[in-house]
């Protein structure tokens, strides 16, 4: 009486006449090659008695082959990543505004959900100033900065840092002026003031008010362009 061998997927595998142990073989190395199909042989009748011992030994086997190969680890590896996805952490602690999304709602991948606000404490000043007055500006320079929703009240700030090109250079549509009649016009290069502390608990800003800066220039011994914390993290990353 001969046997007939089985997946556990439905598709029939082709009787072994006699060595059914070559059958178990050739399923485990197929296992092994390929993690996402699994693929369990199991006998039938005497040949199933006979070497039912052996069938559970290369199943094991299978299994063992498939875990430690490197396509299972990936697909390990890629499916945790995946379930990290359902979890969308806030970069900081702030104030959320513009809601557009409610418990229970359906996402998808690159729909807004909301906006995030950093405390007031971590707001900054960029201040647009003239090509023609960045002379003398420097990193570290102290400002004045006014802001027209508290009139009369100054706050202190210092220059972080200066932008590396102008605000119409990273604009969605940058101006060309190497066609036509070209006008010269003053550009404006983006400023970062930080405030420095304490600052006025009962005056918080807020982001896109109109404020007044003036930064003391007499002081020309800083860099030119990043802060000196930026300067460090450079060092640190790039050592001579």
């Amino acid at each position: 009486m001969g046997c007939r061998s089985e997946s556990r997927e439905g598709s029939p595998v082709p009787p072994p006449p006699r060595d059914a142990v070559a059958v178990v073989h050739d399923a485990a190395i197929d296992a092994a090659s390929k993690p996402a199909r699994k693929v369990f042989v199991t006998g039938a009748g005497r040949c199933g008695e006979c070497h039912g011992k052996m069938y559970d030994e290369w199943e094991v086997s299978a299994h063992a082959k498939a875990a430690s190969s490197p396509l299972y680890k990936a697909a390990v590896a890629a499916a945790k990543l995946d379930l990290d996805y359902t979890q969308i952490r806030a970069p900081l602690a702030g104030a959320v505004i513009n809601k557009h999304v409610e418990v229970g709602d359906r996402v998808q991948e690159g729909q807004p959900l909301m906006n995030l606000i950093p405390p007031s404490a971590q707001l900054y000043v960029t201040a647009n100033f003239k090509e023609t007055q960045l002379e003398d500006l420097r990193v570290g320079q102290a400002a004045e900065i006014r802001a027209d929703i508290y009139p009369g009240t100054t706050f202190r700030a210092h220059v972080d840092s200066l932008s590396m090109g102008t605000g119409a250079a990273f604009a969605l549509l940058p101006p060309e002026n190497a066609t036509g009649n070209w006008v010269k016009v003053v550009q404006r290069v983006p400023v970062k003031l930080v405030l420095d502390d304490p600052r006025p608990a009962d005056k918080p800003l807020r982001i896109g008010l109109s404020v007044e800066a003036v930064i003391d220039v007499r002081d020309t011994h800083g860099p030119l362009l990043a802060s000196r914390a930026q300067e460090e993290r450079e060092k640190q990353l790039d050592p001579p």
